[in-house]
């Protein structure tokens, strides 16, 4: 009996310690362990009490059973032996009492029982609101689980504007290695150009336009092909709109502003276009418009076809 009271009594006096000394609205892992194994303390220890308390009730009828038969042989014996009756009836009394004292012992035993039902009772209450705060715990993880979910979807949708915005904002650029392999391609084009001197063309006033006609300015050094470079930084338009790049020439320049404008394509990340015919152009012209805006429709200066072909990323 001394193991299950200590038992109920540690864990009540558990379950209030672990109330006071967690006090987030949130359980933490601690707090479930020390819930769970102080409830089992109490379950535990009701239940030696109710074991107890049925064992002394079994002892308790079964005493009374031979107290019954004791005085049912007392009374016998008095009916046959009146001349015992001062004797017997000393040993009347002295059962009596017996009696007296196992009844007091079935009543005290009747009372633990009672006490350790209302235990059982109140163990039963507990569990219960255990489990109420189990599923209001797993409610609460429920929606926490879906706010991160959508903090989640809200990151990511800033992190590709910012990777959108930081495209946009990187200027057309092509490093040496880039520009070097560049040239070398269109080197062995330029038999093909040998009378012919390229005009490189840039917007006013756009310096970053300005910076990529440049960097084609230093390929075309690069590859050994003639340009005049005098026009850059001053047109005011050129082409449709003079967004992107637009390399224009005769016929027989084809190959090299198609190998050309693809090579800036992949390198640049840029609109390129590209138109070779001897009826409208006799000298090959390179205009670098402004950077193209993501997501604004593109103006396509020809009908595309093998002397305008669409060289775009």
């Amino acid at each position: 009996m001394g193991w299950s009271t200590v038992a109920v009594a540690v864990g009540i006096l558990g379950e209030y310690i672990a109330h006071f000394v967690f006090t987030k609205e949130k359980k933490s892992k601690a707090e479930w362990v020390c819930t769970v194994m102080f409830a089992l303390l109490v379950i535990g220890g009701i239940s030696g009490e109710w074991w107890y308390g049925k064992q002394l009730s079994e002892t308790a009828d079964s005493l009374k059973r031979i107290a019954d038969g004791e005085v049912a042989a007392a009374n016998q014996k008095a009916s046959e032996a009146d001349a015992r009756a001062k004797s017997a009836e000393a040993s009347v009394k002295g059962h009596d009492q017996q009696i007296a004292d196992d009844q007091a012992r079935i009543k005290t035993a009747e009372a633990t029982v009672s006490s350790a039902n209302a235990s059982v009772h109140d163990a039963v209450a507990k569990v219960a609101t255990a489990d109420t705060r189990i599923a209001e715990a797993q409610s609460e993880a429920a929606d926490a689980k879906k706010e991160t979910a959508q903090f989640n979807e809200i990151a990511e949708r800033e992190r590709l504007a910012r990777v959108q915005l930081e495209k946009q904002l990187q200027p057309r650029m092509i490093d040496a290695v880039g520009r070097e392999a560049i040239a070398k391609t269109v080197r062995a084009l330029a038999p093909s150009l040998s009378d012919k001197t390229i005009k490189v063309l840039s917007v006013m006033n756009d310096q970053e336009g300005t910076v990529a006609a440049l960097i084609i300015i230093d390929i075309l050094a690069r590859a050994k092909i003639k340009h005049d470079t005098t026009g850059v930084g001053r047109a005011t338009i050129f082409g449709e709109g003079s967004v992107g790049i637009r390399i224009t020439g005769p016929t027989e320049a084809g190959p090299f502003i198609d190998t050309l404008g693809r090579e800036l394509r992949d390198r640049m990340s840029t609109w390129v276009d590209g138109e070779w015919d001897s009826v409208k152009y006799k000298d090959v012209t390179i205009g670098v418009g402004a950077k193209p805006v993501v997501g604004l429709p593109r103006v396509v200066p020809c009908a595309p076809s093998k002397t305008c072909p669409e060289i775009q990323p």
